[in-house]
């Protein structure tokens, strides 16, 4: 079973790395992938967008073929 407050740890220091370096959308992009989300661009709507994910250890990979889509993400811009 996970750990899943070791895994939210882990998730909070990645976003502590990203927001204190300067990053741009490509860097986002590769964090994204990092993650399993399979993302070529991002859409600034700020509409949630469903997205397919590849295999991790406890996950299978989306059926593609079928249009799956497990994933989710929604960017949100903050100037200041």
């Amino acid at each position: 079973m996970a750990n899943y407050k070791q895994l939210f740890e882990k998730r909070k220091s990645k976003e502590k790395k990203l927001t204190q370096q300067k990053a741009d959308i490509s860097d986002l992009i590769k964090q994204m992938n990092a993650d399993g989300l399979l993302v070529d661009s991002i859409d600034t709507s700020g509409g949630i967008v469903r997205v397919p994910v590849k295999a991790t250890a406890i996950s299978r990979d989306d059926k593609t073929s079928t249009g799956e889509k497990s994933g989710w993400y929604f960017f949100h811009q903050n100037n200041g």
